[in-house]
């Protein structure tokens, strides 16, 4: 599993990293781009959730916030040591899903809401996905605290996978 994300990481030392999963980035630009918005359209902010304690606007600004991340917008510390960064990229890079209650080191708790609707906060997502999706990090490489510093390619893996983390939580994928 990931050190710095849930319980389990005692069990799971020792193991062999995940193996790696096939990657289509054309594919999950597409799913972004199309499918994502089609399934967030959906819901609305009373939407019972699988999981977790955010409601739909929550999940949705968490979402935009993440790509605001991987722009170099919002700056994050990396919470993990460079050593634990093999095995951290390695379940990026699996068709592993993250663990349900997962909380990033330092945010223990939804901020507050900053859209005044779950459309106006749709339509940020949209947005940033879009930028991101054309800009990428440019010759950045901004740091997850978990994953550390990631170039564009490893940042759209990380979304994909966050993403359908969430859609999850919000009963809009299996």
């Amino acid at each position: 599993m990931l050190v710095g994300m849930s319980r389990a990481n005692e069990a799971d030392e020792g193991r062999a990293p995940p193996e790696e999963a096939p990657f289509d980035a054309a594919a999950v630009r597409a799913w972004l781009t199309d499918e994502v918005p089609a399934l967030l359209a959906r819901i609305d902010a009373h939407t019972s959730v699988r999981w977790g304690c955010m409601t739909p606007p929550q999940v949705v600004e968490h979402l935009e916030w993440a790509m605001r991340v991987a722009l170099g917008e919002v700056e994050l510390v990396q919470a993990v040591p460079d050593e634990a960064l093999p095995r951290q990229r390695a379940f990026l890079r699996s068709a592993a899903p993250p663990p349900r209650e997962l909380k990033l080191p330092g945010l223990d708790a939804p901020p507050p809401l900053r859209h005044a609707s779950l459309d106006a906060a749709r339509s940020a997502l949209a947005d940033v996905t879009a930028r991101f999706l054309r800009d990428g990090c440019g010759d950045r490489r901004p740091v997850h605290p978990l994953f550390g510093p990631m170039d564009a390619d490893d940042w759209l893996r990380l979304h994909a996978k966050h993403v359908r983390h969430h859609l999850g939580q919000l009963g809009l994928v299996d």
